[in-house]
């Protein structure tokens, strides 16, 4: 999403705006029959400096055009950050050992985009990376996805994905596939599988090149790029009776 003023609607999305670093909540529109039902919500909006407007629902239907809005929508604008390079470099020597940076490659679903959001800021994820090209938007669906929680993490779209995670290799990152989905935070949709990008398969011996001893979690289409040092999840037992 720009920086220009938009509509989210729904009450985990607005609820998750308003304590958004990123974001500026400019106006809250409430269902006048909801008054009592969003009191505390309203109180929130208020205190960070949102104007609060009762109306009817055809103002707000319009507002969701056609998303289901739950009797509230707010009006938000993106604070202006600089990119990914930018990001980094605000980073200390501290936070680097210990962040978590998720590499979506070619998420084209927005439920799926969502849903691995979410995921990410359970796992304390820093921030998300997206190449430019062939990913999801950041759209009202991707929000309701991932509950709002998209907006709690930096998103960046970067031009070439696989040189990016070669670039944060160099920084002492170690980059782990499926992190997601091992530690059993985001189980598959249906669907065919697309195979990563070009690019990123053609780095993959840089990308497989670690320290000994580094754990390399195979396969797969989210690629978490983790810190040197970094706990990963235990790798799952294999199932059935012991061969004897």
């Amino acid at each position: 999403m720009s920086g220009k003023p938009h509509w989210i609607v729904g009450r985990h999305v607005v609820e998750e705006a308003l304590v958004a670093t990123g974001r500026k909540v400019i106006q809250v529109l409430v269902f006048e029959g909801d008054r009592e039902r969003y009191s505390e919500l309203v109180g929130k909006a208020r205190a960070a400096g949102a104007r609060v407007r009762y109306v009817q629902r055809g103002e707000l239907d319009r507002a969701a055009d056609g998303a289901a809005h739950q009797g509230l929508a707010a009006q938000v604008f993106n604070k202006v950050v600089g990119g990914f390079a930018e990001f980094m470099g605000g980073l200390s020597e501290a936070q680097k050992k210990s962040a978590l940076i998720v590499a979506l490659d070619e998420i084209q679903d927005p439920h799926n985009f969502g849903a691995i959001a979410r995921s990410a800021v359970c796992l304390g994820a820093m921030a998300i990376i997206t190449p430019e090209r062939r990913s999801a938007p950041i759209t009202q669906t991707v929000l309701q996805a991932s509950a709002g929680a998209i907006q709690l993490i930096p998103t960046y779209a970067v031009g070439n994905l696989a040189q990016t995670i070669l670039k944060l290799k160099e920084q002492g990152f170690w980059p782990h596939q499926d992190l997601l989905r091992r530690a059993g935070l985001h189980p598959p949709r249906p669907g065919r599988r697309r195979k990563p990008q070009r690019l990123l398969r053609r780095q993959r011996p840089a990308l497989r090149s670690r320290p000994a001893k580094s754990p390399w979690l195979k396969a797969g289409r989210t690629r978490s790029v983790a810190p040197t040092g970094a706990r990963t999840p235990a790798p799952r037992a294999p199932s059935g009776p012991p061969s004897s």
